[in-house]
């Protein structure tokens, strides 16, 4: 458990912050909404915005361990190569 108390407590005041001010629903494990589809449908706006040459998005099932652990729903992960 010590090794995730740097991340637990800061997620801890972060969870609190939102439940305050959204109700119990910002508890959920799961969004509304597919974060994939808002993510490719907006692809050619983040490329051009962030002038990037390309964008790839994929679930973090694909990922490592390490970004699996970081991720979480609404906060997606990011890597640049």
């Amino acid at each position: 458990m010590k090794r995730y108390m740097k991340k637990l407590m800061p997620f801890v005041a972060y969870v609190k912050e939102r439940v305050s001010t959204e109700g119990v629903s910002a508890m959920d494990l799961t969004v509304p909404f597919d974060e994939t589809s808002v993510l490719v449908d907006n692809l050619g706006y983040l490329i051009k915005s962030i002038a990037l040459v390309d964008i790839e998005v994929k679930p973090s099932t694909e990922a490592d361990a390490k970004i699996q652990e970081d991720c979480a729903p609404g906060k997606p992960y990011s890597i640049f190569d």
